[in-house]
């Protein structure tokens, strides 16, 4: 038996949650999830009163003789006099917000009623274990059918009711602003589908993305993208799957853009499960990952794959992998070169890999923080120059890094040159190099004391910048006042500003 989802708001499932509570203490009906209508006449959510103290329907031969709902609660009105009324007839006027029957097939749909010709439905998979699913909302319309992309069970209208558009408010409703509704505190009950039907479909997606028909492989491979996008569990099927991993690394070489984008897709959806980043991160994979990033022949592929390089990163026993699979030396390499679409997540993977002091070696010895000094200095993008500044502090965060950074020429004037630009994300990452600058080198405060609008930057960043930006300022003040101090000890005040 299957039960399904179909909700406008999360304020009409909290109110009618709380009145099916009252109404099945006073019928002693169970019912173990409320589903609201998204195609009631009335967009106010439904509200019943609780029961009065002696109740209505005590028994059969009470309801016979009251048949008036007046008479049963005089202070009724609206839809709860509807509801009442319906009650002492034997009718339940919400049966059509508790869907209830077969597992949908294509032969037999399952059947959902509806007032208008349209409703929203969400459909969550199964209850329990790996056959579960995040709830997948959509639309669902009279004549024709639906088929969810996760568990494949079909869905089809039946309107009992007027027919027609439903309210102006519903029609322009999207069903993907539902991905922001919490979550409802009970499962709905989906018994029928079971774990081997699930693998037995993604065996078939995989199939047909190995097709001789390119349009095949593409509606195959969005569909994986698709139902491993959010579920934890059907990455793991997927990966469980025979043959799954090598058939979308083979497919990831493939000649066509689209093939290409997709397959790396569904393998950094796979990534973003915690325990399957080793397993994937073999030198093999990362060496055909550099080759993606390094032939730069589609921008979509190289972000793609840049992605999926920082996912594998960020567990920590995959960080040494890639300083033996030369992506550190590559990534650099790229880097210094003409900027392009994907530079951005270049960076964000240098970034997550020089966390790990070998792959920060193996950087500086590269020339990282020349090329990345030069991306701040280029004033093509704010955005790549906060980013690089960032894999710049983390570079400065060992001997190597914060060395080859005091040894730039200008680096002091450089940094106070981003200080006076407009991106809070770059001035924090200035004031933190200039802060390890700072803490290496008494000629670096000295260099930044000689410039004349220094310290006016950094004390209107200590009132105007971010919380960060602010915090670095403060610092750098007291750092500053520091050396003023220790200036007039020496008989040298020459550097004082303040």
């Amino acid at each position: 038996m299957w039960r399904r989802v179909a909700s406008t708001s999360s304020a009409q499932l909290q109110n009618l949650a709380a009145s099916a509570s009252r109404r099945s203490s006073s019928l002693n009906h169970t019912r173990r999830f409320v589903i609201p209508s998204a195609s009631s006449p009335s967009s106010t959510p439904l509200a019943k009163s609780a029961p009065p103290s002696s109740p209505h329907i005590a028994s059969a031969s009470t309801s016979a003789l009251k048949k008036n709902p007046q008479e049963v609660h005089p202070a009724a009105t609206g839809h709860e006099l509807e509801e009442l009324a319906a009650e002492l007839e034997g009718r339940d006027v919400l049966e059509i917000n508790y869907p209830v029957g077969p597992f949908g097939t294509e032969e037999a749909p399952a059947i959902v009623k509806s007032v208008y010709d349209k409703r929203i439905v969400g459909c969550p998979g199964i209850e329990g274990g790996e056959d579960e699913h995040d709830v997948v909302w959509f639309w669902l319309e009279k004549g024709k059918i639906y088929e969810c992309p996760v568990c494949t069970q079909v869905f089809k209208l039946e309107v009992v009711g007027k027919g027609g558009p439903p309210d102006v408010c519903m029609q322009s409703f999207n069903p993907e602003d539902c991905l922001s509704m919490p979550a409802p505190a009970l499962k709905p009950v989906l018994p029928t589908m079971s774990a081997p039907r699930v693998r037995e479909a993604i065996r078939q997606y995989l199939s047909e993305a190995q097709s001789d028909s390119h349009e095949v492989q593409q509606k195959a491979l969005q569909t994986l993208v698709s139902i491993t996008k959010v579920s934890p569990q059907n990455r793991s099927l997927v990966s469980q799957t025979e043959g799954a991993i090598p058939a979308l690394l083979a497919l990831s070489k493939s000649s066509s853009d689209s093939i290409q984008v997709l397959s790396l897709s569904v393998l950094f959806n796979l990534s973003l499960n915690p325990d399957l980043k080793q397993s994937l991160a073999d030198i093999k994979t990362l060496k055909h990952l550099n080759s993606i990033i390094a032939s730069l022949t589609s921008a979509e592929s190289g972000k793609v794959a840049s992605s999926l390089v920082c996912s594998l990163a960020m567990l920590d026993k995959n960080k040494a992998k890639f300083g033996v699979a030369g992506t550190i030396q590559l990534l650099v390499n790229v880097i210094s070169g003409p900027r392009g679409p994907a530079t951005h997540h270049l960076l964000s993977s240098l970034a997550e890999l020089v966390r790990f002091h070998g792959n920060c070696t193996l950087a500086v010895r590269e020339g990282a923080v020349q090329a990345l000094i030069q991306v701040v200095g280029s004033r093509d993008s704010e955005d790549l120059a906060g980013t690089s500044l960032q894999v710049l502090g983390l570079l400065a965060r060992f001997d190597e890094g914060l060395n080859a950074l005091s040894k730039t020429d200008q680096i002091v004037g450089s940094m106070v040159e981003v200080l006076k630009g407009r991106c809070m994300l770059s001035k924090e990452g200035a004031a933190e190099i200039l802060l390890l600058l700072f803490d290496e080198s008494e000629g670096c405060v000295r260099d930044a004391l000689r410039l004349p609008d220094f310290s006016t930057l950094v004390a209107d960043i200590s009132v105007r910048g971010s919380p960060r930006a602010r915090e670095k300022a403060a610092l750098l003040m007291k750092k500053i006042m520091e050396d003023d101090l220790d200036s007039y000890v020496d008989g040298n005040p020459m550097f004082s500003q303040w």
